[in-house]
């Protein structure tokens, strides 16, 4: 009896060494809030002063609906975010252009700014920023 224990002890100890294990959740990188202006298509994208423009962004939302682990997917809870100002720089000045909050629908996390552009604002360059975002580069004309 004591030789069979000793074989199944021996065979469980290989099972569970040569077996692979999940090494805890695997997360894929979640993307962070972007802004991009779909009027013009130019790169940099181009303002017009005096102008009013739509500046659109995506994946405003707080948590993380991008991760999973190695047995099952998992989603944790996103919830748009409110109140979200955009801003222009240009120089040493700054502007708030204008809060919104994200969509909750189907495209949770999108939002839309259609803003004036501030007096003060020259031609040349600028950077478009929104909470939590990279900033966007843009040409103003």
């Amino acid at each position: 009896m004591k030789v069979v224990q000793a074989c199944v002890a021996v065979a469980a100890a290989a099972f569970i060494t040569t077996c692979p294990w999940p090494a805890g959740d695997a997360a894929a990188g979640c993307v962070a809030p972007y802004l991009e202006d779909s009027a013009t298509g130019a790169e940099p994208p181009v303002l017009r002063l005096g102008s009013t423009v739509t500046i659109e962004g995506d994946a405003f939302v707080d948590g993380c609906n991008d991760t999973g682990s190695t047995w099952a997917c998992s989603a944790e809870s996103v919830s748009p975010m409110e109140g979200v100002v955009l801003r222009i720089q240009q120089g040493g000045r700054e502007w708030e252009l204008g809060s919104e909050d994200a969509s909750d629908g189907e495209a949770r996390g999108h939002v839309e700014w259609t803003v004036d552009l501030p007096e003060g604002l020259i031609q040349g360059r600028a950077t478009l920023k929104a909470e939590s975002s990279d900033p966007l580069r843009v040409q103003v004309r």
